[in-house]
């Protein structure tokens, strides 16, 4: 039993560390998931930006859905950027997503120094 609280059992304790332990894992898996989506959206916006002030020097395909820019004479596609991009509320939920995932992450490490 833990000196710490005269309420809880060893297994409790550990079954809770355990847990807590778990959860950190789960989080650094989706704050780097998070991370790999942001940097491909911002690749994208990037792309679009320099196209939208460069045009002279790329090469458009347009749809509904998508836009490609190719820059010659290379000729291969410079960036692609979906529909989905534009959505405020998507890069609003992605963000704020990663935030809390970040902000839960450093609440947590602090319990692992000696394992992380």
């Amino acid at each position: 039993m833990s000196t710490g609280n005269y309420f809880v059992s060893d297994e409790a304790e550990k079954a809770a560390k355990w847990d807590a332990f778990e959860e950190l894992r789960q989080s650094r898996e989706h704050r780097d998931a998070l991370e790999d989506i942001m940097k491909k959206l911002g690749k994208a916006l990037n792309g679009l930006a320099y196209a939208i002030q460069h045009p002279k020097e790329c090469l458009f395909e347009i749809d509904r859905q998508d836009i490609t820019i190719a820059k010659p004479p290379e000729m291969g596609v410079f960036a692609h950027v979906v529909r989905a991009d534009f959505d405020w509320e998507s890069v609003f939920k992605l963000l704020t997503d990663y935030k809390t995932t970040v902000q839960r992450i450093s609440e947590l490490e602090p319990r692992f120094r000696d394992v992380s």
